[in-house]
């Protein structure tokens, strides 16, 4: 279910909103100052896997091999 990013033009709050059918998103309003000038933002999305070390070019100097780079 797609869950939507919007930020209040008025009070600039951001939040998150589970929205089922584009007509719930005309009855939204901002939960800090309750006024409808919200607008939708791009949001990134979430990807779940495993975690994986990527090499870097500065590992390959690198004497400790646990810098934050190395991650």
């Amino acid at each position: 279910m797609p869950i939507y990013e919007y930020e209040c033009k008025d009070c600039k709050k951001t939040f998150e909103v589970l929205i089922f059918n584009k007509k719930e998103e005309k009855q939204l309003c901002c939960p800090k100052c309750g006024k409808k000038n919200i607008t939708l933002l791009i949001s990134t999305f979430g990807v779940a896997g495993t975690d994986k070390k990527v090499s870097s070019s500065s590992c390959n100097t690198c004497t400790t091999k646990s810098c934050a780079t190395c991650r």
